[in-house]
């Protein structure tokens, strides 16, 4: 028998037992909303992945045939979630983050860190220490370089760690180069938004080509007045976006 304190901390559902299913259903309850809070925000994309979103704890390359095609557009809707608690670190963009846009997509300017680095060697200390940190969401990191295999091991084991979602921006040239990222992703643009497939992932083959119809999703949300000067860190559009 259950002492009183015990019982009442049963009624209230916190204790688990193997063969009780409202401590199935509970289970399923925190597993759902897991599953809300991972989500890409386009169900077509959370379909492909395992966890039914961005892997957090793993770091993804999104490879892409120029910069600011929708890279930034296709995360923020996860990025509106997992940043009201966490950082959101921008490490090298080939432009500036538009602190104006993301707020209006829900994305807090305070919650933003911009990091430029002038070499090689500080951009993987920069990308390892946000990575590691636990202070951030995601680590978005534009490198043309390829990190060798110890400095992708590491990073990779730094996502882990911190249960950090990190993304390094790439040319898609590199799509033919092997990486320890358990994730790859080509991105082009299409008329109404971008085509996916995933060259690699965690749990599944490479995938046949989706289409996200991006314009669509964001016409219905407020769109910044351009008559007036945009926030000290970028333009009208996401990085300007109009580069992502």
């Amino acid at each position: 028998m259950l002492s009183p304190s015990l019982n009442l901390l049963s009624k209230q559902g916190l204790i688990w037992h193997g063969d009780n299913p409202t401590s199935k259903t509970l289970q399923n309850s925190v597993e759902h909303d897991n599953a809300e809070r991972s989500s890409t925000g386009f169900k077509q994309l959370d379909a492909l992945l395992g966890s039914k979103g961005w892997p957090s704890g793993d770091v993804m390359e999104i490879l892409t045939p120029q910069p600011g095609i929708g890279e930034l557009s296709l995360l923020t809707p996860w990025l509106k979630q997992a940043s009201k608690s966490k950082k959101v670190a921008f490490i090298n963009p080939p432009f500036i983050p538009n602190a104006k846009l993301l707020e209006l997509r829900g994305v807090a300017s305070q919650q933003l860190w911009l990091i430029n680095t002038p070499n090689k060697k500080d951009t993987l200390w920069a990308q390892y220490q946000c990575l590691k940190s636990g202070l951030c969401c995601a680590v978005l990191m534009w490198s043309p370089i390829k990190a060798d295999t110890t400095s992708t091991r590491k990073l990779q084991l730094a996502a882990k760690d911190s249960n950090t979602l990190g993304v390094s921006f790439r040319s898609e040239k590199a799509m033919n180069q092997s990486t320890l990222f358990p994730y790859r992703m080509h991105m082009k643009p299409n008329e109404n938004g971008v085509d996916i497939c995933f060259l690699k992932r965690r749990g599944g083959w490479e995938t046949d080509t989706i289409s996200i119809e991006m314009h669509t999703y964001y016409r219905r949300l407020p769109q910044p007045n351009t008559t007036t000067p945009s926030s000290n860190m970028g333009s009208d559009s996401l990085l300007t976006l109009s580069a992502i």
